[in-house]
């Protein structure tokens, strides 16, 4: 920062009333300063009346949340720039257990560098440090579904209903996702993987996966599929549903591979 002073008040959510008064003291504020005040989950622009901020002495910067099929790339990059070689299925199960929360990601990667200075990061180990189990978790879920391997499926998702490792929510979300995906391979009528990479957003890597389950599903099945883990979403709520939540997990994936 040179001959600059940078002063950061988090949680400035707290003072967005009365940031005019602050404003109005500008001069007395040392140009050497640079005052950054950081808020969250609210929306603001430059033309807010009780803001007044504009190029002369201030700017206001959105920082969006990542979108999901944004997050492998990103965690990749993170690992990399800590000296981890990891493959993108990796970069997935992270995303699991972090969802689009890159400090997060960082932190845990920080940890990891700390307890194991001079050895060797491999993928085992990361997925080890993040707590995710490398045969029962949703990548393998999705995977096994869109392969028709039934006896797998129910293996996972077995194993869903005993432990506590992720919400039904988590499940429906991610499976919704998954079949969505396949929909629209069916609708833009491609095979080549790098159209419908580009198109649909899906990572290159896993292109291959999602071309061999739209062939085992066609659109119909797909449809009713989507309108299953809706109807699964509503059942999850409460709606039509009284119990214990993880049973239905089996259930819902009975009635998608039926």
């Amino acid at each position: 920062m040179g001959n600059k002073q940078l002063i950061i008040v988090k949680n400035g959510n707290k003072i967005l009333k009365e940031i005019d008064k602050i404003i109005s003291q500008k001069q007395s504020i040392p140009e050497s300063t640079v005052l950054v005040i950081c808020l969250e989950g609210v929306k603001i622009n430059a033309k807010m009346k009780d803001l007044k901020i504009n190029e002369e002495y201030g700017a206001i910067y959105d920082f969006k949340k990542i979108y999901d099929n944004k997050m492998p790339n990103w965690i990749k990059y993170l690992a990399q720039r800590s000296g981890f070689k990891i493959d993108f299925k990796t970069c997935e199960l992270i995303k699991e257990r972090t969802g689009n929360n890159l400090s997060k990601v960082k932190i845990e990667f920080e940890k990891i560098s700390l307890n194991t200075q001079g050895a060797e990061i491999s993928s085992d180990l990361i997925v080890e440090h993040f707590g995710i189990n490398n045969d029962y978790n949703l990548f393998e879920l999705q995977n096994e579904i869109g392969k028709k391997n039934y006896h797998k499926v129910f293996l996972i998702s077995d194993y869903f209903s005993k432990n506590s490792s992720y919400s039904i929510q988590q499940i429906l979300s991610t499976l919704h996702n998954y079949f969505t995906n396949i929909f629209q391979i069916h609708s833009i009528n491609s095979n080549n993987p790098n159209s419908i990479s580009k198109i649909i957003g899906i990572n290159y890597f896993f292109v291959n996966d999602y071309i061999n389950a739209s062939k085992n599903y066609n659109i119909k099945e797909v449809v009713n599929i989507i309108r299953v883990i809706n109807k699964y979403d509503l059942k999850s709520k409460g709606i039509g549903f009284e119990g214990n939540s993880n049973k239905l997990i089996t259930q819902l994936v009975s009635e998608i591979i039926n």
